[in-house]
């Protein structure tokens, strides 16, 4: 069965606050950003190679400083660039409703926001 992602998802600079594999915290300097976010996962760039499968659990803020989300994922695709940062998207495991929630909110404000600004 083909993996479709049926969020919404919108052009983001969230810092990870926290970035973890299973056996390893990794320092705070070398967490990178997300750029891309959903309610459903999210793309961000990240400081080592992961594998597809893989899962990790990493925190953010959403903009405006309000909201703070812990989220394991998944990895299901990683993008390697010499000129870019190597790229991985992520599918969130159990994200709580509420997080969720918050996440299509934001979403929602920073796109109506960017067409009132177009």
């Amino acid at each position: 069965m083909e993996n479709k992602r049926y969020e919404y998802r919108t052009p983001v600079q969230i810092i990870v606050d926290r970035l973890q594999l299973p056996s390893v915290e990794l320092p705070p300097a070398s967490r990178g950003y997300i750029y891309e976010l959903s309610a459903s996962g999210c793309r961000f760039e990240s400081p080592v190679l992961l594998k597809i499968g893989q899962e990790l659990s990493l925190s953010f803020v959403l903009p405006g400083g309000y909201t703070i989300v812990n989220a394991k994922a998944r990895v299901i695709r990683t993008t390697q660039d010499e000129k870019e940062p190597l790229g991985v998207a992520c599918q969130f495991i159990d994200l709580p409703e509420a997080d969720q929630y918050k996440i299509r909110e934001f979403i929602v404000w920073k796109e109506a926001h960017r067409e009132s600004n177009a």
